[in-house]
């Protein structure tokens, strides 16, 4: 395979305006669509990460749920993320759980829950 470089193939193609993301960066990717939304050019953002999947890509620490903080609102589930589940408290209540053994570490889910009820894990 050979490697494509899209900034400069979006050039080449008179796309001047080309924005490169770190998609697990919420906070900037957002920041950026809403910029790039508002003007009335062409315009390209790259989402740039190494892949999950590779082997020699090294992780941060599982993200833990604080069970009492959790909500059971379901936000952290519309990340998609493989490694969140819900499971029944002792109260009956959904919570979310995430899995340490599927969990990369991308803080994706801590930024999606409004009560701070996801951190890093200590491992």
């Amino acid at each position: 395979t050979v490697a494509v470089n899209l900034e400069a193939l979006a050039h080449a193609i008179g796309i001047n305006r080309v924005k490169v993301v770190d998609p697990f960066d919420i906070e900037e990717t957002r920041r950026v669509i809403d910029e790039e939304l508002k003007v009335e050019e062409p315009s390209l953002i790259i989402s740039r990460r190494p892949c999950a999947l590779l082997k020699n890509v090294k992780h941060k620490p599982a993200m833990v749920v604080e069970r009492d903080a959790c909500t059971g609102c379901k936000a952290c589930l519309q990340v998609g993320c493989p490694a969140i589940m819900q499971t029944k408290a002792e109260n009956g209540k959904t919570k979310a759980f995430i899995d340490s053994n599927q969990c990369l570490g991308c803080e994706v889910c801590a930024a999606s829950c409004r009560f701070n009820a996801i951190r890093k894990g200590g491992n």
